[in-house]
């Protein structure tokens, strides 16, 4: 754990650094993702990018 909390935020976020050892493909047998998953933000695309902004400024200390 990197940092257990960040005051500036108005909810709880820790911030945690994770090292991947192995990734491994578990699809379905026969199936293959040939595009790009669509996705649609359904929320303040803003105020994310905000709260984001604050984390990672975080990461530095």
């Amino acid at each position: 754990m990197l940092k257990e909390e960040i005051d500036e935020l108005s909810f709880p976020v820790s911030v945690f650094e994770l090292k991947v050892e192995n990734v491994s493909d578990n699809l379905f047998p026969g199936a293959n993702i040939t595009g790009t998953i669509p996705f649609e933000h359904s929320g303040d695309v803003k105020k994310a990018e905000e709260l984001d902004e604050i984390v990672l400024r975080h990461l530095n200390e």
